[in-house]
């Protein structure tokens, strides 16, 4: 049985691919890796780069190479990645990024030392240009190694942990036995992945080093124009789903509650399509409403209709607070 599955969805990165496989190939950790690169029908050369790649490597890595049937995403793509896996642990990499030479050594060395922790954590670099997302980053944070406290785990999983799914080494049967797949279809996958996992991970560790480098480019998903509107709608339809869950409401979910309905109207202010964002905040309310108490609602009400000035208008305020009485009053 391999330790690691490196798994590598492909889509039209033909300039980067071996350059990311090459990171791959220069790991310092000798043995156990298998990687997995999962070709989602891209209309580039990126598959024939990639073989023309591997195909001089002899070293003791065992690539293999998935083709799905269709594009899907990323989320499929990781999907396929995750059912062909042989390895202890998953290793998402993004294609058009790199690793460091020790990436999988460190965290590897860290798993061994704490092997009941479902998911290590390394941290990362912006490249070509270095930047600090101080939200996805472990810089300042002072994690310990590990921690296996629920309540420690709990205050920093839905708050300051990375929420984004490269750079970790993740048990391959605790995805599996939690059926914590992907969602399909959405932008923001990492985002429902995470959520979802909240409830059952119970064992965290750490490699405050930086073991992956992540490329700023225009043209990947993130970055690309006209992504906020759609941003909006995935945020929205992923937090319907996890606000309907019925789960404890316990102090770290109900702040994510309210960070959550936060970013739909940051977004929105930041994209000027505040009317879209006031209506998906609407249709997101009433599910909170049953699963809530009052002060609850109103807490959320006031800090968002109040905080950094008046970002929805005063006529959503009253739907909302209408809908409150609803199922409330």
């Amino acid at each position: 049985m391999h330790k690691v599955s490196v798994i590598i969805p492909v889509y039209n990165v033909e300039k980067y691919i071996c350059e990311c496989l090459e990171s791959v190939m220069a790991q310092t950790l000798s043995t156990g890796i298998e990687c997995i690169l999962v070709d989602d029908r891209g209309n580039d050369a990126s598959m024939e780069a990639a073989r023309k790649c591997i195909a001089g490597y002899s070293g003791p890595i065992k690539f293999q190479l998935v083709v799905r049937a269709e594009n899907g995403g990323l989320s499929a793509a990781r999907n396929t990645g995750i059912n062909n896996a042989k390895g202890e642990y998953v290793y998402f990499l993004d294609s058009d990024d790199i690793i460091t030479p020790d990436c999988l050594n460190l965290l590897v060395e860290r798993a061994s030392e704490y092997p009941d922790a479902e998911i290590v954590c390394g941290d990362f670099q912006t490249f070509p240009q270095k930047d600090v997302h101080k939200l996805i980053s472990l810089q300042g944070k002072n994690f310990p190694e590990s921690s296996f406290d629920k309540s420690w785990i709990r205050s920093v999983f839905l708050s300051s942990f990375p929420v984004i799914a490269w750079n970790k080494l993740i048990r391959t049967d605790f995805i599996r036995r939690n059926n914590l797949y992907f969602r399909e279809g959405i932008l923001h996958e990492d985002d429902h992945w995470h959520a979802q996992a909240y409830r059952h991970v119970s064992g965290l560790a750490f490699v405050n080093k930086v073991t992956y480098l992540y490329r700023m480019r225009p043209g990947s998903i993130t970055m690309s124009d006209g992504v906020e509107e759609r941003r909006l709608e995935n945020m929205t339809l992923i937090f319907s789903e996890m606000f309907a869950k019925e789960v404890e409401w316990d102090k770290p979910w109900s702040d994510w509650i309210l960070k959550s309905v936060g970013s739909l109207r940051y977004i929105g202010n930041k994209a000027n399509i505040k009317e879209k964002a006031e209506h998906c905040v609407s249709q997101l309310l009433p599910t909170v409403y049953k699963n809530q108490s009052a002060p609850f609602i109103l807490r959320l009400l006031f800090k968002y209709y109040f905080h950094n000035g008046v970002i929805f208008s005063s006529r959503l305020f009253y739907k909302l607070y209408a809908i409150y009485w609803k199922y409330k009053g």
